[in-house]
């Protein structure tokens, strides 16, 4: 199995990207956050890709919106293809992955106003019963 992955892309991904991508031929593709700040472009750009992707935001795809509409705008846009705080089942079955907090940044657990804003206020003891529970589904 061949897997892609691709983060901290800062609203960088163009031709050449793609070219590399279908060189690769990976069987899934793992895009692991900050896409750009809050861009759709980039957002758009992930979900459609040609092939198997899930998704976690960074803290930068929250843009500097403290209300969450940016965000909430970039997790329709991703639809299904995001998987913070779940599970998102690929192809071939049995293939799955879990993702972590979404849209949040390093060191220590810190919920953004954006986060909260769209999720509300999770507990550390509610992250981990999400992400665990959604391991064992």
């Amino acid at each position: 199995m061949r897997i892609a992955i691709a983060g901290d892309l800062h609203g960088l991904w163009d031709a050449v990207d793609e070219r590399i991508l279908e060189r690769l031929a990976p069987d899934v593709v793992l895009v692991v956050g900050d896409l750009g700040e809050g861009e759709d472009r980039m957002s758009r750009m992930v979900a459609r890709l040609p092939h198997p992707v899930a998704c976690v935001l960074g803290n930068h795809d929250a843009a500097r919106d403290v209300r969450g509409e940016v965000l909430r705008r970039q997790l329709t846009l991703l639809g299904d293809v995001h998987c913070g705080w779940g599970l998102r089942r690929l192809d071939p079955p049995g293939l799955a992955v879990v993702g972590g907090r979404p849209a949040s940044s390093g060191g220590g657990y810190v919920l953004s106003a954006a986060v909260r804003s769209v999720w509300g206020p999770v507990p550390l003891e509610t992250s981990i019963t999400r992400i665990t529970t959604a391991a064992s589904s």
